[in-house]
C-alpha cells in the first residue's frame, strides 16, 4: 500500500495523494475560505493545506475518488495505523503472545 503522509496543524499524520488537498479530497465544501498560498519547492502554490487544519478539523472531510466513491479521511488514518500495528508485532514476533493470552 502506498501512502503520501501528509501533516496536519496538531501533528496528526494524513494519507493524501496530492499536497493540495482540493485536488483530492471536499475541503473547499468546509472551508471555502481556506485556500493559501505557500512556497513548495520554489513553486508559488495555490490550494488547502493539511498543515492548516488539526485532525478534528478534518473529521468530517471526505476524500475524491474518481468513481465518484467518498471515503472519510479518518478511514484512510485508521488504515494505515492499522498496518503500523500489524509490522510492529510483526518484526517483534508478538503475534505468539496475542495467541497465549486468554
Amino acid at each position: 500500500m502506498w501512502c503520501d503522509v501528509r501533516l496536519t496543524k496538531d501533528g496528526g499524520g494524513i494519507c493524501l495523494p496530492s499536497i493540495d488537498m482540493d485536488n483530492c479530497t471536499t475541503i473547499a465544501n468546509f472551508f471555502p475560505q481556506g485556500k493559501k498560498t505557500y512556497n513548495v519547492n520554489g513553486v508559488s502554490t495555490v490550494g488547502w493545506f493539511s498543515v492548516d487544519y488539526t485532525s478534528t478539523d478534518l473529521l468530517n472531510v471526505s476524500r475524491k475518488w474518481s468513481y465518484k466513491f467518498v471515503f472519510p479521511i479518518v478511514l484512510s488514518i485508521l488504515i494505515l495505523l492499522t498496518v503500523m500495528v500489524f509490522l510492529l508485532y510483526t518484526q517483534r514476533n508478538m503475534f505468539r503472545c496475542l495467541m497465549s493470552v486468554h
